[in-house]
């Protein structure tokens, strides 16, 4: 499936959701970790619910069963979770698979694997938002992964409209953000100010 998405939201449940997307979130991933299952399948209804309205995919992670279960879009996968061939064979060819990685030569895996939609590559900055401490990859490791591999490549980890343009300078056009759009000020407007630069690089 063709990867076209650039301002990827990732969310615990629907709150700020709907308010990001009008801001300019083109996808969705409801990522939660820690709740059961009971608690994890009502915020993925919920949130569904909103994407499906605003015409926005919707990624799961880790759980292509619940993906399969809630006709989303496709999952997101990290290092430890099945392997993106398993996951394919479960999904078929239509839906997306992302992958998390951490370094070069774990994004050039992927990307010779030839299975994935997506690599997503972080964190690029500090963020609390990772289950384990993983130290920042900085931009000239981002720069080198943009020009390494031909699957589209998300930058991830502490990414915030105060830093964006700098992301933007290494060449890569799609950020996954989670508390520089819901962690402070308005979700909307937080949004709005980075799809305006992605957009502004996009065209330059």
């Amino acid at each position: 499936m063709r990867f076209d998405a650039s301002l990827y939201l990732l969310a615990a449940g629907p709150e700020g959701v709907r308010e990001a997307i009008e801001g300019g979130v083109d996808i969705v991933q409801l990522r939660d970790k820690v709740s059961p299952d009971r608690v994890l399948t009502e915020r993925i209804e919920t949130v569904k619910a909103i994407t499906d309205v605003a015409g926005v995919p919707l990624i799961i992670n880790d759980r292509p069963d619940l993906c399969l279960r809630f006709d989303a879009a496709g999952v997101h996968l990290g290092q430890e979770d099945m392997t993106v061939e398993e996951a394919r064979e479960m999904l078929g060819p239509e839906r997306v698979i992302g992958i998390s990685t951490h370094n070069l030569e774990m994004a050039l895996q992927a990307d010779e694997a030839g299975v994935v939609d997506y690599i997503a590559i972080g964190p690029v900055y500090h963020t609390p938002s990772k289950d384990t401490p993983i130290q920042p990859l900085g931009l000239e490791l981002l720069r080198e992964v943009v020009v390494a591999v031909d699957t589209p490549v998300v930058a991830i980890g502490g990414i915030t409209g105060d830093n964006i343009e700098e992301v933007l300078s290494t060449g890569v056009r799609r950020v996954a953000v989670i508390g520089g759009i819901l962690c402070g000020g308005d979700p909307g407007e937080n949004a709005r100010r980075m799809r305006a630069s992605l957009d502004k690089a996009t065209l330059g």
